[in-house]
């Protein structure tokens, strides 16, 4: 983990080149892993969902700021927070971090920005349950966490068009598909149960696959 951000030693990514190194038009200006090319990836795909959302609903999300930095991970995995923060004369209604190391290296993974944008929209356009906190792949939570969780990756998959998430976590690659109900390990999937009622634990992918499910028949 990493001070909190704002403090002094927290800056914005930016890059600059000389004329001379550009080359011709039509050129390929190449921003290599070590210059913070990881940092660029997330900004073409926050730049891509703040279009896409605005084409649907007509108006600008919530100010945002998203904190990543080569080697560095933070305590929550990746996450957002609707915590407002100022830094550098800018105000951000809300913060997204993402994990950038060898281990969790979910700044490579278009499904992990997607959700957590997807967090960002609901509660820039709708209203969270205030549920959040740890949670598992696979393992059943709470309704409002499953709601939560499960919209941001059904959020995801409708913006990359894919059914299939995937992301690294302390080491490891997984996937899942929330089309086929698949997990890439073979671990059952959970359904929920009828006459549990509203209140029972739930698979929060059981909530994007239903999602899917109805975006694919829309």
């Amino acid at each position: 983990t990493t001070p909190v951000p704002g403090s002094s030693n927290a800056a914005f990514w930016g890059w600059s080149f000389s004329t001379s190194a550009l080359g011709p038009s039509g050129s390929t200006l190449q921003i290599r892993e070590a210059d913070g090319s990881g940092a660029m990836r997330i900004f073409d795909y926050l730049r891509y969902v703040y279009g896409s959302t605005f084409n649907i609903v007509k108006s600008a999300g919530t100010p945002l700021v998203i904190w990543l930095r080569g080697g560095t991970s933070w305590n929550c995995g990746s996450c957002m927070s609707p915590a407002p923060i100022s830094f550098l004369g800018f105000d951000f209604g809300a913060q997204i971090f993402i994990p950038w190391t060898a281990q969790d290296s979910a700044v490579w993974s278009d499904p992990v920005t997607a959700h957590e944008l997807g967090h960002w929209a609901m509660t820039s356009f709708g209203t969270s349950p205030g549920e959040g906190g740890q949670h598992t792949v696979g393992c059943p939570t709470l309704p409002g966490q499953a709601w939560s969780e499960g919209w941001a990756t059904a959020f995801s998959c409708l913006a990359r068009a894919k059914s299939i998430y995937f992301d690294k976590q302390q080491g490891t690659f997984f996937w899942f598909d929330v089309a086929q109900r698949r997990y890439s390990n073979g671990q059952l999937w959970q359904a929920p149960q009828a006459t549990a009622g509203l209140l029972q634990l739930m698979d929060e992918n059981e909530v994007s696959a239903m999602l899917w499910g109805l975006m694919a028949a829309a």
